[in-house]
Formats: structure tokens, C-alpha cells, sequence
């Protein structure tokens, strides 16, 4: 089907409040999504900010919604988080359409290089991606460890550790374990700031400087989703969220901890590893560079 044919077939659009149920729905339903609640996508959505769109996929004339994307800017980069396509419509052109209006409207936003992440195992889409001109840039490692088998004894006394929202934690200088997280950072604290009071996180400090933090979402896991430390050296201050996570994470019967971490953060790894993590999975980071027409 030309492209043609397609954007007859289907039209591309900014989301709307109103298309919180099929948005919700078609991310359930997808397999490779990493879930979020609805109460998180509706604030999403309804965030006024230029650092972050969403955009949903119609088929038309019946203006049925059949998938949908969310991508976060920050300065000339942006970040696409989710593509997620109605089971019923998948292979027929729906995300390459959505690909395509993102971009277009990050390169008018002044986006000149666009990121997102690939499963290990999604074969499919990585094929998708490379074929659209992405490459893969980085990995992003994908450790575990159970909570009750981590050495936590004999932590300093100097440190204090706080559980609090995540949109008090004030973080510019913190060194972060996934590349991708200073992109979703100020749009993520906005929303936790002014509309969803649902997300947690560990801060620790040292004679009131915070050293470290960690927001974390708890299911049959503690999801590490951003962990960041003072310098890449910083090893106690690692160890000691890893080790309120775990106390965290026990005291609800969860007894296994997940945490993202780009591989060319060694010190990081190499620590979690000595602490008991190892690794489990992977995903791509594939990146692609952005031209203006003008320039071409």
C-alpha cells in the first residue's frame, strides 16, 4: 500500500483527553509496552509542556483510534517512549505512519536527534527501526537480584535515607544510570509535581546534600524506572538505596529488585554485580539524526 493510500486510510493526530480509554486499552494490550496505569497516561496527556507529545492514530472515515505514541524532547534531542498499535491493525502501516508524523513535528520543535528503546527479543521491531534509518548506539543492561540475599549490614551512619515524591528531589548534578533518563526527567517531574501523586522514590543525603536517589514502582517487582548517585564512583551511596529498595520491597513481600543501566556505566554494573544483581535481559538504544529539508 502506498503512503498515500495509507494517510487516506488512517489520520494522525495530537491526542485528546478523550482518547484515554483506547490509549490505555491498546497499551494493555500490547506486548512489548511497559505498563503504565491510566490515572499516568491521562496526566500524560493533559500536561502542558512543549517537552512532551502524544499523538494517536485514527482509522478513518469511523475515526476508530487504533494506536498510539508518546515521545519526550528535551533541547535538540527527544526520546520516544511508546509506539503502540491496536492488535487488529498491526502490520498494516499504522506505525510507520506514527513514526513519521513524530518526527516531522520534533524536527519543527528544533529536534535534531531522536532516541528510542528495543527489547532484545523484539526482533521484529528492531527490523522495523533500522529499516526506518535508526541505528543501534548503545545497550542498556537489565539486572536483578533478590532482595533478601543482599549484604546489607555495616552501612554508614553518616547518610540519611528518606522516602518522598519524586518531584521533591532536586537532581541536576546526580550522575544517571540510563542514558535516556535526563530527557523524561523534567516532563516526568512536572507531572508527579502537579498531577499524579502515585510515584515514590529513595533520597539519600549527607549532611543534607543529596547524594543519591531512586524512583521505583512497586508490583511482584521493585522497578527501578531512574537511579542516579553523586559521581560514578560513589559506591556507598549506590549500595545504600540498593539496600532501602530491598527493605522496601520485603516489607510488601516483593523479593526481587529490577534496575536499567546503560552498559558503558561499568562502575555501576560492577558494583550491583558484586552486591548480588546479574544480568537478565537487554535492550537497543537506536538512535537517528533528524534532517531539516532545507539542509538536504
Amino acid at each position: 500500500m502506498s503512503n498515500d493510500e495509507l494517510t487516506d486510510r488512517f489520520r494522525i493526530r495530537e491526542a485528546r483527553l478523550s482518547d484515554i480509554e483506547h490509549i490505555f486499552r491498546i497499551q494493555q494490550e500490547s506486548l512489548w509496552v511497559d505498563k503504565e496505569d491510566k490515572d499516568w497516561l491521562l496526566a500524560f496527556i493533559k500536561i502542558k509542556s512543549r517537552r512532551r507529545l502524544v499523538l494517536v492514530a485514527e482509522k478513518m472515515p469511523e475515526g476508530i483510534t487504533v494506536g498510539f505514541l508518546s515521545a519526550y524532547k528535551y533541547r535538540d534531542t527527544a526520546y520516544i517512549d511508546v509506539i503502540a498499535i491496536s492488535k487488529d491493525y498491526r502490520g498494516k502501516g499504522v506505525g510507520s505512519l506514527l513514526l513519521d508524523k513524530a518526527e516531522e513535528k520534533l524536527r519543527e520543535k528544533g529536534v535534531k536527534t531522536v532516541s528510542l528503546s528495543v527489547k532484545k527479543e523484539n526482533t521484529k521491531a528492531l527490523d522495523f527501526y533500522l529499516r526506518k534509518d535508526y541505528y543501534i548506539s548503545k545497550v542498556v543492561l537489565v539486572l536483578e537480584a533478590k532482595a533478601s540475599m543482599l549484604p546489607c549490614h555495616g552501612l554508614s551512619i553518616e547518610y540519611t535515607v528518606r522516602v518522598t515524591s519524586p518531584a521533591r528531589i532536586r537532581r541536576n548534578t546526580l550522575r544517571r544510570a540510563t542514558w535516556w533518563s535526563t530527557l523524561i526527567e523534567p516532563v516526568d517531574r512536572l507531572i508527579y509535581k502537579k498531577m499524579y501523586k502515585k510515584g515514590e522514590a529513595v533520597v539519600v543525603l549527607k549532611k543534607k546534600r543529596i547524594k543519591g536517589f531512586a524512583e521505583y514502582s512497586l508490583d511482584s517487582i521493585v522497578d527501578v524506572d531512574n537511579i542516579a548517585i553523586s559521581s560514578y564512583l560513589d559506591t556507598e551511596t549506590l549500595r545504600i538505596l540498593v539496600c532501602k529498595l530491598a527493605e522496601i520491597g520485603l516489607a510488601k513481600n516483593i523479593n526481587l529488585i529490577r534496575i536499567y543501566v546503560d552498559s558503558s556505566k561499568t562502575m555501576i554494573i560492577k558494583e550491583l554485580e558484586n552486591l548480588g544483581f546479574r544480568v537478565v535481559d537487554a535492550e537497543f538504544l537506536l538512535e537517528k539524526e533528524l534532517v531539516n529539508e532545507n539542509e538536504e
